[in-house]
């Protein structure tokens, strides 16, 4: 894929991948199968979400973030730290659940004449080689 991440997330993804490798490597997965734990990553665009703020002072990242981690299967990445544009889900289906919750939520969809708010992107990591990503449009972009 040709996909024009920014440097944060390209580290962000590459700390996750090594970190799952680590976690799953004395389990039985084929080089090419996907660990379980999915990573939700999303590339804020700040003047998407200050041109919805001056609209509706609730309309913040916080909003967002608050959304997000509060879903069913969120764990913090990094653990200590979390990031807050990279959140680890413990399987795929509540992370899927969770792009469902975000595309419900009109006001961060794209608006005429207003910037997106960001870019999502669902991340899985497999055994050995590149990994999946794949960009779920309708969060923020439909």
């Amino acid at each position: 894929e040709n996909l024009k991440l920014d440097e944060s997330s390209k580290t962000i993804l590459s700390l996750w991948a090594k970190t799952l490798r680590e976690k799953h490597r004395k389990e039985q997965y084929d080089d090419d199968e996907i660990f379980k734990d999915p990573l939700l990553l999303i590339e804020w665009n700040e003047g998407g979400i200050l041109a919805r703020n001056t609209i509706n002072p609730q309309f913040t990242k916080d909003a967002l973030l608050a959304l997000i981690r509060a879903q069913p299967g969120y764990a913090p990445f990094p653990p200590r730290a979390p990031s807050d544009c990279a959140f680890s889900f413990n399987d795929s289906q509540a992370l899927i659940n969770t792009i469902g919750v975000l595309s419900s939520n009109n006001w961060s969809r794209r608006i005429n004449g207003m910037p997106d708010a960001g870019r999502c992107y669902m991340i899985g990591v497999p055994k050995k080689g590149q990994l999946e990503v794949d960009e779920h449009f309708y969060v923020f972009n439909a």
